[in-house]
This record gives C-alpha cells, structure tokens and sequence, in this order.
C-alpha cells in the first residue's frame, strides 16, 4: 500500500488505465479513498468534509470504474451506476460496500 498526499495526485492515480476500484472509508474525523491499481493500493485521508465531497464529485464515473462506498446513505448520491449489488462484510461493525460494475478506458 501507499498514501498519496496531493489531492491532485490522487485523481491522476484514479484515472489510470490499470485503475479497478475506488473505495471510500468515511469516520468520525477522516474520509479516505482508496484506489485499487494493479500493482498497489492508493489511499488517501482528506480530513475537510467539504473537500472530501468535492473530491469525491471530481472522480471517474460509475460506469467507467468499479465504485465501492462503505456508507449506505451515500449511495445515491452520485449520478447512476450501470449495476450493484450489496456486500455485507461484518454484522458487528455494521459496514456495507457498494461495489459498481464498469469497464475503465
């Protein structure tokens, strides 16, 4: 795994061609985006709720990348996915992944 620190840097990194996933981890006092290359996972920790929402307007469509949120309540808050389905990771600590199907390129 690596951290990005630029803001800039990590919309680069989620435009790759070898991009799979992004995946966004809200807490109490952080949001972080991790991006799935082939080679490393990408994260980075935005702790501005405002620019983690703007970030999070500014990446990929749906439809070009798999899109992976770990709040359900954000779940409609993008434009509309070409197809999801619901994992349930753990009954304790109560966090859902949303994954989209699509193709990047």
């Amino acid at each position: 795994p690596k951290q990005i620190h630029e803001i800039k840097d990590f919309l680069l990194t989620a435009r790759r061609k070898d991009a799979r996933s992004v995946k966004i981890k809200r807490s109490k006092d952080v949001v972080k985006f991790k991006v799935r290359c082939s080679k490393y996972l990408y994260t980075l920790c935005v702790f501005d709720p405002e620019k983690a929402d703007k970030l999070k307007q500014s990446l990929p469509p749906e439809d070009s990348i798999e899109f992976g949120i770990e709040n359900p309540s954000m779940l409609f808050e993008r434009a509309r996915p070409v197809s999801f389905h619901w994992h349930h990771e753990s009954v304790e600590s109560e966090r859902y992944l949303v994954a989209f199907s699509g193709k990047f390129g």
